[in-house]
């Protein structure tokens, strides 16, 4: 039977049409709309999920959504319980989905609480707070969840992935990296062969721009040694965002659902 491989967290992407693509044959991949699509590897099809559900398959698959700030749905991995994320721009929001459990989560804005939430097990739910421009966001959970952030001017919309002191990415036009309450000490290095080193104290960030839009800029390999998390943005002709990850999301084999200007 289709099992959940991915949930439609952010907000903005609820009740959007989602295009998604086979990674294998004979996959029989369902939405909470009534869709039922039988795909062999590189055959895609369309269905329009609801906010919270989740997209059940058989097989692995990938999907996205065209809908300004929304961001794909987001996989069963990206599950965690501490996210720690660079604020830049724009009235931030948070949708959560509660996965393991009934979640009690909370919002820091640079080491102080900002905003609670009690979430049902199999319930999403967005936080309505901003985070100061230039302010490294942090979100606690009790459970392990899954976050998405938009802002709603609208732009921005990208999926969270859990702290962690290892990263890999390729920037736009900033690197951006935010810190815990420990601080962090951070090392980039570019595939050009250069390399920069951070010192972030507690709650503190950093944000690196000019190293190149449309897809031009090194890819960068980034190190510390307390848990951070390191996002991309403002790629230089629309509001967007995308987070970096670690090696264990790593694959060989990739499709891109929708049109694409540059891998």
């Amino acid at each position: 039977q289709p099992q959940p491989i991915y949930y439609v967290v952010n907000e903005r992407a609820g009740g959007q049409t989602h295009t998604i693509i086979s990674l294998a044959d004979n996959n029989i991949i369902k939405c909470d709309d009534g869709t039922t699509l039988n795909l062999n590897k590189g055959e895609s099809g369309t269905c329009t999920p609801s906010w919270g559900s989740s997209i059940n398959a058989t097989k692995p698959f990938y999907a996205d959504v065209a809908t300004d700030a929304a961001a794909p749905p987001v996989p069963v991995s990206f599950a965690g319980k501490t996210f720690i994320y660079r604020s830049h721009r724009g009235t931030n929001r948070f949708s959560v989905y509660a996965l393991g459990g009934d979640a009690h989560v909370e919002v820091y804005d640079a080491g102080t609480l900002v905003a609670t939430a009690d979430i049902p097990k199999g319930t999403v739910q967005t936080i309505a707070q901003d985070i100061t421009d230039g302010d490294t966001v942090r979100i606690e959970s009790n459970v392990s969840v899954l976050v998405s952030h938009y802002t709603t001017d609208p732009y921005d919309g990208y999926d969270f992935y859990p702290a962690k002191t290892e990263w890999y990415g390729t920037p736009s036009n900033y690197i951006e990296i935010g810190a815990g309450p420990n601080g962090a000490n951070v090392n980039v290095y570019y595939s050009n062969g250069s390399s920069s080193s951070y010192n972030l104290g507690a709650n503190g960030q950093t944000a690196v721009g000019s190293l190149g839009s449309q897809g031009a800029a090194p890819g960068a390999h980034v190190i510390a040694d307390q848990p951070i998390g390191v996002h991309q943005l403002a790629d230089g002709d629309g509001y967007e965002a995308s987070t970096f990850l670690p090696k264990k999301e790593f694959g060989n084999e990739f499709y891109i659902p929708l049109a694409g200007q540059y891998v």
